[in-house]
């Protein structure tokens, strides 16, 4: 039996990208039209700030980048910067704090935790940097709030999984018991 493994942030980024769950995200944690009035504002070019968790492993960051690039092509007219909460750089309060643009809390930047469950980094970490370096950002969803099971199957299937083949899902458990079922879920979605 060969096992493929995958990132869980590799969403399915081929020649035409398709982003599962930001628009979703995006909707449920932001007003009707949140980018459209910021983009007809004089000046304001709205900000999407990508948080991922960061890793040693330097594929990590090459995924992470295809989802920026993926979500910036999606989102015309949206500044969207990759950042990430620990082990790469650029760190995501370092990002807010260089971040132009306005203050307003109707144009601040909007901050989407690229995670698989919403324990730590969501609940106490990132809400943290947020008040320290940019109070007016907005914080939505973790993008494991909706499925990914289509996208990750995707991608093993573009990885070569055939129909011998293992996937394990692995991640670090949370003193959250909602992060963890979360993580859970997934699993069984993907299984």
């Amino acid at each position: 039996m060969r096992f493929v493994t995958t990132a869980l942030t590799c969403l399915r980024v081929s020649q035409r990208p398709q982003i599962i769950s930001f628009n979703q995200v995006l909707q449920d944690s932001l007003e009707p039209g949140y980018f459209k009035m910021c983009c007809s504002s004089v000046g304001v070019t709205p900000t999407l700030v990508l948080a991922a968790h960061g890793s040693r492993d330097p594929r990590f960051g090459a995924t992470a980048r295809r989802v920026r690039n993926a979500v910036a092509s999606s989102l015309p007219g949206v500044e969207v910067v990759l950042s990430y909460l620990d082990l790469d750089e650029p760190l995501v309060g370092d990002v807010l704090g260089q971040l132009g643009g306005s203050d307003s809390p109707h144009h601040g930047p909007v901050v989407v935790p690229m995670l698989l469950s919403a324990g730590y980094h969501h609940k106490i970490d990132l809400p943290s940097i947020i008040a320290s370096r940019r109070p007016t950002a907005r914080q939505t969803d973790v993008m494991g709030t909706r499925s990914l099971a289509g996208a990750l199957a995707d991608r093993l299937i573009e990885a070569g999984l055939g129909p011998h083949d293992g996937v394990i899902l692995s991640a670090v458990g949370s003193p959250d018991p909602a992060a963890d079922r979360s993580v859970r879920l997934r699993a069984i979605e993907l299984s």
